[in-house]
């Protein structure tokens, strides 16, 4: 026996539902002679009676009956992968698998997905929480659709700059640092240090700019992925806390000043990455945009934007066409 033919199904199941061929032929626009036959052919496919006579009408036989459900499920099911994919090719629906690294995850992403839902309700958005690097990775590797990330440059990325993240040093009321205007990464020596993980964004810009300068900061108190025990820690007065701007610097009985580097600020940007040379469908696109409209309106550590006088680079990256 070959496939299933669903144009059969269809005409056995009316045909059973109306108990004539006469009145399935007009339900289906169809000639009596004409369905009659699809259904003989069907049950020689089968080889199986799906119909007998009674009176003036027709009846299913037992196995008629037992397959009857199943040919309806069939049906069903058949319909719904139809419409399923139609809304597909229409971008109506669809899955997204993004990443986002820890900070972006605790604060902004939550507000973003409410806002998208209420434009593109029939997308399933699944999300990873993961460093940077890794990100990229599995953007590459197109486990991902795209992540928000730190900027990187790359030839297998894609990139869209989203806000501007600026290196600060977090310090209690009675430090010394806390009445200057900037520090700058030669101060820190001697500092007891309350880092981020070797893989966050301010560690990379703290070590990339020590090891310009041939600095060593031996004096690491405490490593941690929590912004908040750092902060707390600085707030104790158990040493200084360098933190990106958009981690929750703003505390009670502490006080944030910008770190720079021979005059400029350590900073970078926050991104959507997607991998070059990948069409992303346009649901993916709707969010990346809706992304790029609200965080730059107002992003965390916004606060901190420092003038473009100051060093940084205020352009940022170019943006990469989707």
């Amino acid at each position: 026996m070959g496939p299933l033919n669903l144009a059969r199904l269809r005409t056995f199941c009316e045909v059973a539902d109306a108990s004539s061929y006469t009145v399935a032929a007009a339900r289906l626009f169809r000639t009596q002679p004409a369905v009659s036959k699809q259904v003989a052919e069907l049950e020689a496919e089968l080889g199986l009676r799906l119909f007998e006579r009674q009176g003036r009408n027709i009846r299913l036989t037992p196995p008629g009956v037992t397959l009857y459900e199943r040919a309806r499920r069939l049906l069903e099911e058949a319909a719904e992968f139809e419409a399923k994919a139609s809304a597909l090719a229409r971008g109506e629906q669809g899955a997204l698998r993004i990443g986002a690294h820890t900070l972006l995850f605790r604060q902004t992403l939550p507000r973003l997905l409410t806002a998208y839902a209420k434009d593109w309700p029939t997308i399933d958005v699944s999300i990873v929480e993961d460093s940077a690097e890794r990100l990229a990775m599995r953007v590459e590797s197109r486990e991902l659709d795209f992540a928000f990330a730190r900027y990187m440059s790359s030839d297998t990325l894609m990139a869209r700059r989203l806000f501007p993240m600026y290196v600060v040093v977090v310090v209690g009321l009675e430090h010394r640092f806390a009445q200057s205007e900037s520090v700058d990464v030669s101060d820190l020596a001697g500092e007891a240090l309350l880092l981020m993980p070797r893989d966050s964004g301010s560690r990379i810009l703290l070590d990339q700019a020590c090891q310009a300068e041939g600095i060593r900061l031996r004096n690491a108190k405490m490593e941690t992925n929590s912004p908040e025990g750092l902060v707390n820690m600085a707030a104790a007065g158990h040493g200084v806390a360098l933190l990106l701007t958009m981690a929750s610097v703003e505390a009670e009985g502490v006080r944030a000043v910008p770190l720079l580097h021979h005059g400029r600020h350590l900073a970078t940007w926050s991104s959507i990455l997607w991998a070059r040379r990948r069409e992303l469908p346009p649901y993916a696109k709707a969010l990346i945009e809706l992304a790029s409209v609200q965080l730059r309106m107002g992003f965390p550590g916004e606060q901190f934007r420092f003038p473009a006088n100051a060093g940084d680079d205020a352009a940022g990256p170019p943006d990469s066409p989707m």
